[in-house]
């Protein structure tokens, strides 16, 4: 009588939401933005509009000569 032997598929790493800090479930492709050569993903369009405007609103700061 022989066992058969499955490998487990290797765990994929757990991402968070860098919003709400909310874990993502692996493979999770929903709501994503991309910047500077990475993605970013998010819980909920909510997470990303926020995101989206901080990062604009950081971006207007450093491009004001007044600052």
């Amino acid at each position: 009588m022989e066992i058969a032997m499955t490998r487990r598929p290797a765990p994929q790493p757990l991402a968070f939401d860098p919003v709400c800090g909310s874990p993502l479930p692996p493979l999770y492709g929903a709501n994503p933005f991309c910047d500077g050569g990475y993605t970013y993903y998010f819980c909920s369009a909510m997470c990303r509009r926020f995101f989206i405007d901080q990062r604009n609103a950081e971006q207007a700061v450093q491009e004001d000569p007044r600052y």
